[in-house]
């Protein structure tokens, strides 16, 4: 991994995997893939519709509130 700084923001870094860091984080989304794929093989297709609608509700929801949150800071 490499590390340097942000050219747009001073006070954070970009980081930079290296091939082998590549091959591992790949690996993990492999491996959640494989898990999700098992765990929802058994669910109706209303019950992940459902999951996948709450969870885009949640992510909104929270995008807001973050929004909200940092209107509250700079004001």
């Amino acid at each position: 991994m490499t590390r340097e700084p942000s050219p747009s923001d001073q006070r954070s870094h970009t980081l930079h995997l290296t091939a082998s860091g590549r091959a591992v984080a790949q690996r993990l989304y492999d491996v959640g893939d494989e898990m999700v794929t098992e765990i929802f093989a058994s669910w109706p297709g209303a019950d992940v519709e459902a999951l996948s609608g709450l969870l885009e509700r949640f992510a909104s929801d929270s995008q807001q509130y973050a929004r909200r949150l940092r209107r509250t800071r700079d004001e």
